[in-house]
């Protein structure tokens, strides 16, 4: 049996209000992970944004 279909057995048997507290968590979730690769991606870009600076100034001397 898969892990999803794991995870719905088990939130199947809850009453809804905990179901609802399941989906709240898990879209809490998706939006650290959201936030993780939005400052990765900063980081890179800062990161390139410092190599093309070098570049340009060994370039202009």
């Amino acid at each position: 049996m898969q892990l999803v279909e794991e995870i719905q057995q088990h939130v199947e048997q809850l009453p809804s209000d905990l179901q609802a507290k399941v989906f709240e968590y898990i879209l809490t979730l998706e939006q650290k992970h959201k936030q993780i690769t939005e400052e990765e991606a900063l980081a890179i870009h800062e990161q390139l944004m410092n190599q093309y600076s070098d570049a340009f100034e060994k370039l202009s001397q």
